[in-house]
């Protein structure tokens, strides 16, 4: 599954962890809600984004 590109970036040095969150989990609901992807998709990019947010701001 290729999914679209979100709005924000994992590596913004003025974005928190908490507020990047937020918006990546209110962009993949709405990606559900349109039937887009799954929930389970939903969990795994959302795991995945927060290992990258991590990584970009060691």
């Amino acid at each position: 599954m290729i999914f679209p590109e979100i709005p924000v970036s994992y590596d913004d040095p003025n974005l928190d962890q908490d507020n990047f969150e937020d918006l990546v989990r209110g962009y993949v609901d709405d990606l559900v809600d349109l039937g887009l992807i799954t929930s389970s998709q939903k969990s795994n990019f959302i795991n995945g984004m927060k290992e990258a947010f991590e990584e970009a701001h060691q």
